[in-house]
């Protein structure tokens, strides 16, 4: 199942029809409709939504059988911490509680990712202790490692896009000195990059 970035919207019940009701205002989910939703959650490891949780629910868990449709034993992880799942369900602000921890709005996995650099972009600028630096193709490819990384191997294909190709010499960095644009491109091959372009 894909991954659907954008949460979708709590059915609820028309405020001219509950004006005259006392019925549920929120109409829930249908299964299909919670598993998407459940499929949104990346599993993170170190799982801050379960810090945002006053009673401490592990979210992760109970929403990983949502995934799946098993609601029953999801329900069964919840009611582990919470002795009223029903009660707390109704009135848990969970947009400013667990939801607002989640680190999740867009997401790479699955689709086709392009990076794209211009490593000898000297003009880009950083400082650091007080002093004004420019950027090196080093500093460039590190970026581009950085962003990789958090990428987490979750992309169908990686893409990365150098309009000049990193020419630097030295296949040993000794102080300041650039690596061997060989050694570069073996770096990113190995991190899962598929495509090159200069």
């Amino acid at each position: 199942m894909a991954i659907v970035p954008k949460k979708n919207p709590m059915p609820t019940q028309a405020p001219e029809v509950r004006a005259h009701n006392f019925q549920e205002v929120a109409l829930g989910y249908t299964a299909e409709i919670a598993m998407e939703e459940a499929a949104r959650c990346l599993n993170c490891k170190n799982q801050p939504c379960v810090g945002g949780c006053p009673v401490n629910i592990h979210i992760p868990e109970f929403i990983s059988q949502v995934k799946v449709g098993n609601f029953e034993e999801a329900y069964q992880i919840i009611n582990k911490t919470s002795s009223l799942p029903a009660v707390c369900g109704r009135v848990c602000p969970q947009e400013s509680q667990c939801e607002s921890k989640c680190t999740l709005e867009d997401t790479v996995r699955g689709t086709d990712l392009y990076i794209i650099d211009d490593v000898t972009n000297y003009s880009v600028e950083y400082t650091v202790c007080g002093h004004t630096n420019h950027k090196s193709p080093d500093d460039h490819f590190n970026d581009i490692k950085r962003v990789i990384a958090a990428c987490a191997g979750k992309p169908n294909r990686i893409t990365v896009i150098m309009p000049f190709l990193y020419e630097s010499r030295q296949h040993r960095r000794l102080a300041r000195e650039s690596m061997d644009c060989a050694v570069m491109l073996q770096e990113l091959t190995a991190m899962g990059v598929d495509n090159i372009l200069t």
